[in-house]
């Protein structure tokens, strides 16, 4: 019998089973089950040739109009920089928050008197627009840099801990 998964089949999946299907098909991996480190459940950072995958989902959505599935991936400090040189100075002063590898919570980011009055502004002006240019610097159409966290508070956005530490290297100090 085979069985033939699409990348939005794979997208529908929890963590757990993605992380079982993964080890069966490639072999021995970090596949331990999410741990609670006080942010939420965040997943093990996988190791091999796993490393860019994220067993979080993207945020805000997995999919796209198109169908393809979204995968969170790490950066190193060239990209970062690339990324940080053809974004606005709004949007690399909000992707200071992430360097620091924490989650940010949504409502530090959107409401009035805070960065975005909307999150149809948060979505549009920072997530999109930083996602945009991320497909441009890694040359990954289905590449997003931003995953969902669930926190006692809510809901939190975050960044994979590579990415915040390049970030950080390449941010201008300041």
């Amino acid at each position: 019998m085979f069985l033939v998964l699409t990348e939005q089949d794979l997208a529908r999946l929890s963590p757990q089973l993605r992380a079982e299907l993964q080890k069966l098909t490639f072999g021995a991996g970090n596949t331990e089950p999410a741990i609670d480190q006080g942010e939420g459940f965040l997943a093990p950072e996988p190791t091999g040739d796993m490393a860019e995958f994220d067993y979080l989902p993207a945020w805000p959505e997995a999919f796209e109009k198109s169908g393809v599935a979204k995968t969170v991936i790490d950066l190193d400090e060239v990209q970062a920089r690339a990324l940080l040189a053809n974004l606005s100075a709004k949007s690399v002063e909000t992707l200071k928050l992430f360097a620091s590898g924490e989650s940010i919570a949504l409502d530090a980011l959107v409401g009035h008197g805070k960065a975005y009055e909307s999150m149809s502004e948060l979505k549009r002006s920072f997530v999109g627009a930083v996602n945009r240019r991320l497909r441009t610097v890694t040359r990954n159409r289905s590449a997003v840099l931003f995953r969902k966290v669930d926190v006692c508070g809510g809901v939190a956005i975050a960044i994979r801990p590579k990415a915040a530490a390049s970030l950080m290297h390449a941010l201008p100090s300041g």
